[in-house]
């Protein structure tokens, strides 16, 4: 399935006992005037498997709102597991060219994130918000930020686990706001 010119999100599932299963579609943002896009989110306890789609092209140019401050900007995400049912999987997805790859939020141990590639992803190639997270056998390629753990209302730890890190201005990052701690383990 082809997934393009929506203005919020490409597909969604929202809500305890929903499920979202998507596999060898492909989702293109076309939305650049859109503050908070995404291609693909599960959120609110809401269980996916999202499996070797292509998401590219979630890209936010709302001035002085949209860019790459974390804490004071929006991105627009390519995949978002936002609170997401424990046992989702996001896994060999092709993530390109959006404001920020993959975000996993809130939920510790929710997902597994697993051989995902995320390419010249402009702000972020994958971020964890809030939560600790494993991501493995991953390749993060180009972009401003390779892999981020961002701790706005919790501390966040992202754990790589066999990721390769290539071309990223910054391969590695920790944000935290407040008294909070954000960690990136390698």
């Amino acid at each position: 399935t082809f997934i393009t010119d929506y203005r919020d999100h490409g597909v969604f599932a929202i809500g305890p006992d929903t499920t979202l299963t998507m596999s060898y579609n492909k989702v293109v943002g076309s939305a650049p005037d859109v503050v908070g896009i995404n291609g693909i989110l599960i959120a609110a306890n809401a269980t996916g498997t999202i499996t070797n789609n292509e998401v590219s092209e979630n890209i936010c140019e709302v001035p002085n709102t949209c860019g790459p401050d974390w804490f004071n900007q929006i991105q627009a995400f390519g995949i978002v597991a936002d609170s997401a049912g424990e046992g989702s999987i996001i896994a060999n997805n092709f993530v390109t060219n959006n404001d920020a790859g993959i975000s996993v939020a809130v939920k510790s141990g929710c997902c597994i994130v697993d051989q995902n590639t995320l390419k010249d992803n402009r702000f972020f190639g994958i971020v964890i918000e809030d939560s600790e997270q494993i991501i493995s056998n991953t390749k993060i390629i180009g972009g401003n930020v390779g892999a981020a753990a961002t701790a706005n209302f919790d501390n966040a730890t992202a754990i790589l686990d066999q990721v390769k890190i290539v071309g990223a201005e910054i391969p590695i990052q920790a944000l935290s706001s407040g008294n909070l701690t954000a960690a990136v383990n390698v």
